[in-house]
């Protein structure tokens, strides 16, 4: 056997002994995510970019080790032939559990053990300068109109008032003072075209928010008190986020929601690209979440067979979390997704982990 073969497998054996070790580790209760570790990175990424003196930025792991993890403020490549460019920045990447006991993604042993790095998750087509392609957008004051239009054609509806009963009827709710929404998408496609299904799910959101202040007003404790939007989405245009803002809602940088999550908030995370469902069980217990329901992807892990990764997969941690929570179908046009209302029911804790 050659040495850069006998050097393969033993970093192939290396990875598979961190991988059993982080297995016991994650049933054995140790986070993988937690938000004094997401607001360090934001901070050190943030200190890198500021400065950049180094190439690598130190990432602590759930045992509470560090690794250097090489960094340029941007990167480039050609995908699928000539002249196909594409460009990112720096960014912060999370990693369900799913891939981290997948073998194909590990350098070595020690990236086993990170759930949260730094890499290039978003990349757009630029030219071979770096320029990104530009794409034709909606005036401001238009895109306006037409996010108002959908809000009146969806208020208009049959699921607008399923929902609201929905809403109304879970007691834990009336409490929310914030609802954190996660990769709702733009307004508008890169074809400038506008997005249904997006602006449906902004729609909701901004219902559910007069539902629950509406809820909040037979409370003595809570008057006065308006619930926030807080939106996640690397896709938001500068027109995206002016309308949205003119809307009431507020627009943070990716991953600075999570730090907003806790036990008074509504989280709605309906197709995301990063584990949201395995961060916020991490975290918090919200008061409620709104979720794609594709929890039959990991039922029978770790017995069974590895089933294909998604983006935000299920996992037993996510299952024991909801057990103290009622799910509840929710309406949603074109009956495209199958969403489901998670209510935290009394007995449930406010903190995170198992």
């Amino acid at each position: 056997m050659s040495t850069s073969n006998t050097e393969a497998q033993r970093r192939r054996e290396a990875v598979h002994t961190a991988q059993q070790e982080l297995q016991n580790l994650y049933f054995g209760g140790v986070a993988l995510y937690s938000k004094e570790t997401i607001q360090l990175i934001i901070n050190r990424l943030a200190q890198y970019l500021l400065n950049q003196p180094l190439n690598s930025i130190p990432i602590p792991d759930i045992r509470g080790n560090e690794t250097e993890v090489v960094v340029f403020p941007t990167y480039m490549c050609q995908l699928g032939g000539p002249g196909n460019w594409r460009k990112a920045e720096a960014d912060i990447i999370f990693y369900s559990i799913q891939e981290l006991l997948e073998d194909t993604r590990h350098r070595d042993a020690s990236s086993v053990y990170q759930s949260i790095s730094v890499g290039y998750p978003d990349a757009k087509p630029c030219n071979e300068y770096g320029e990104l392609q530009q794409y034709e957008t909606l005036p401001v004051d238009d895109l306006d109109t037409l996010l108002e239009t959908h809000r009146g054609v969806w208020e208009e509806s049959e699921e607008f008032w399923q929902l609201k009963d929905i809403i109304t009827s879970q007691p834990a709710l009336a409490k929310v003072d914030k609802i954190v929404a996660f990769a709702c998408g733009s307004l508008m496609d890169p074809s400038a075209a506008i997005d249904p299904d997006h602006m449906v799910q902004h729609a909701m959101l901004f219902s559910m928010r007069t539902f629950i202040n509406e809820m909040k007003e037979e409370l003595p404790s809570s008057a006065g008190e308006e619930v926030k939007i807080i939106l996640q989405e690397p896709a938001y245009t500068d027109e995206d986020k002016v309308v949205l803002a003119r809307a009431g809602a507020t627009i943070v940088e990716s991953p600075r929601a999570f730090l907003d999550v806790d036990e008074r908030t509504l989280v709605v995370s309906i197709s995301p690209n990063i584990p949201v469902r395995q961060i916020v069980a991490d975290i918090a217990r919200p008061a409620g979440m709104i979720y794609y329901n594709d929890k039959n992807e990991w039922v029978h892990w770790p017995n069974g067979v590895m089933p294909s990764l998604s983006t935000d997969p299920w996992s037993p941690r996510v299952a024991k979390m909801l057990e103290r929570y009622a799910e509840i179908e929710l309406p949603y046009p074109r009956r495209t997704r199958k969403i489901v209302l998670w209510a935290r029911q009394p007995a449930a804790a406010a903190g995170g982990g198992l």
